[in-house]
């Protein structure tokens, strides 16, 4: 009798530890047991062109056996060069910027830029104080191989001060100054 009650208790356990607990976080759904742990990803990414980040990922006994997420934001990334917000300069009007080239070969750019905030599940020009577009002046800047430059970004005349949201910067540049092989880059940046 006690060896059936035995096997009884350790058939339950094994079949409560195979039967995975469900949980959702912040857009990922988790299948969970002590063997394997299921992650399937719809989560927002204000990085990504579509706005989301989907997927799924297996684990088993802790490690890592398949992953296939579709983040949707390989066009926000560039092989030699950067464009990155200076940590600690964000403000509602401007904030300060490095552009870096990782490689040998000189790129070109100007002092225009565009932003742009996340809005109704889509990136949406921001409306400049004027409402048309802002000029710019024709000034090319060279950048040259390894170097990396500080630009001191103050939109305050052009879009005035940005209310909180997600936004992303935009700045062309181009490969021996030719407009047909212009590269566009992104900053993202949220004000609070």
């Amino acid at each position: 009798m006690k060896k059936k009650i035995m096997i009884g208790i350790l058939l339950f356990l094994i079949f409560c530890l195979m039967i995975p607990r469900k949980e959702e976080k912040n857009g990922f759904i988790f299948y969970k047991t002590i063997f394997y742990k299921v992650t399937k990803v719809h989560a927002f990414n204000y990085r990504s062109e579509t706005g989301y980040t989907d997927g799924v990922k297996i684990e088993l006994f802790g490690q890592e056996i398949y992953s296939k997420m579709n983040e949707h934001d390989e066009i926000y990334h560039h092989d030699t060069l950067s464009f990155t917000l200076k940590e600690n300069t964000l403000t509602e009007t401007g904030g300060i910027f490095l552009l870096k080239n990782n490689s040998a070969q000189s790129y070109y750019y100007g002092a225009e830029y565009l932003i742009e905030q996340w809005e109704d599940s889509s990136w949406q020009e921001v409306e400049t104080l004027s409402g048309t577009p802002l000029v710019w002046n024709a000034q090319v800047f060279e950048l040259k191989g390894w170097d990396e430059i500080e630009i001191d970004l103050d939109w305050q005349l052009g879009y005035g001060s940005l209310r909180e949201g997600i936004y992303r910067i935009q700045k062309n540049v181009t490969l021996q100054n030719e407009a047909k092989d212009r590269i566009t880059l992104y900053e993202f940046f949220v004000i609070q």
